[in-house]
């Protein structure tokens, strides 16, 4: 009971400072002992305590190099979902279900949406964007354990045969978007094409011969990965990063050798370093979203049984992602 009145009441506090045309450093101060205070009393899971400590850091650099009014407003907006999420215990049962489902509209407008636009139309400094991308990360975090807490129907039903049906005509979709919207990229298209019968033609043996389970005894399977680790290595050639070829080469030959029973981990040293080489040389909100939202689903499974189509369209926005940037790159 006390915790969620110092949290409301903090929140509220916050919510009122971020309009003020000054920002008085007592809504740091405040926010700080706020999570002192909830670090030494309270027994918290390590998320909550990794989120006090980055707050913390956050309310620190914004002391000694504020934020503009116009981000303050923003990010202080990621209050509302917190009003909402801390009143629902004290609820009537039958209006919980309402409000739970208000509280993930309002985090998903204020802690991720907003957010998004917000790195794409503002600028930080360097020490500015340290703490504001730490906390985007864990909000995007527990914007999957909402979906997972959502999506606790499923828990207990099979659907593996409908998850290997659906990621059948995802890439194939895909390549017709891909097709239509840039039609003066050659090598995309191809490799687009090629992925859309390659994955098709592997999810769909997967779906009808093997329960909707992944098998390295697949006919299609290799044929799968090789075509997308040629995908991925031809396009970072064709963004200068020709060392790739390489690494993908050597990553396809440990497949074929060994074989490992799950090829979609056996093949993330390669992608993984192509990520980071993206990451540090081209910043963007876009790629780092994608790369931070498919670790978090690939270890939290927020949809149980149909999880992996969640990955499938991740794996269709980095397709269109990286594409758009290659038209701007030439």
């Amino acid at each position: 009971m006390l915790q969620d009145l110092l949290s409301t009441g903090t929140a509220i506090f916050i919510l009122y400072e971020s309009y003020q045309p000054e920002l008085h450093p007592s809504v740091y101060i405040l926010s700080m002992s706020y999570f002192a205070y909830d670090l030494m009393v309270n027994k918290l899971t390590i998320d909550f305590k990794i989120h006090h400590i980055i707050t913390s850091s956050f309310a620190v650099i914004g002391l000694v190099y504020p934020y503009s009014s116009e981000l303050r407003i923003i990010m202080a907006g990621a209050e509302w979902s917190t009003l909402v999420l801390n009143s629902i215990p004290y609820l009537p049962q039958t209006m919980q279900n309402g409000v739970r489902l208000l509280f993930f509209i309002l985090f998903f407008k204020f802690r991720i949406l907003n957010w998004y636009f917000m790195f794409q139309e503002h600028t930080f400094s360097n020490l500015q964007i340290i703490p504001v991308v730490a906390i985007y990360s864990l909000n995007l975090y527990w914007f999957v354990v909402i979906w997972k807490k959502m999506a606790k129907p499923l828990k207990t039903i099979s659907l593996h045969v409908l998850n290997q049906h659906i990621v059948s005509y995802t890439m194939l979709i895909n390549s017709v978007m891909i097709c239509i919207m840039y039609p003066t990229l050659t090598f995309i298209k191809i490799m687009s094409i090629l992925l859309s019968i390659s994955s098709y033609l592997y999810h769909k043996e997967i779906a009808y011969y093997y329960n909707g389970i992944p098998s390295i005894q697949s006919d299609w399977i290799l044929w799968d990965v090789t075509v997308f680790h040629v995908f991925q290595a031809g396009y970072m050639y064709l963004i200068n990063y020709s060392f790739s070829i390489y690494m993908h080469a050597v990553n396809v030959l440990y497949i074929y050798q060994c074989l490992p029973e799950d090829i979609s981990s056996a093949s993330l040293y390669s992608f993984s370093i192509d990520i980071v080489t993206l990451l540090y040389n081209n910043q963007t909100i876009e790629l780092f979203i994608i790369s931070l939202l498919f670790i978090y689903i690939h270890v939290i499974n927020p949809f149980y049984d149909i999880s992996y189509v969640s990955t499938h369209l991740l794996l269709c926005w980095y397709i269109h992602n990286r594409t758009n940037y290659l038209l701007n790159f030439y």
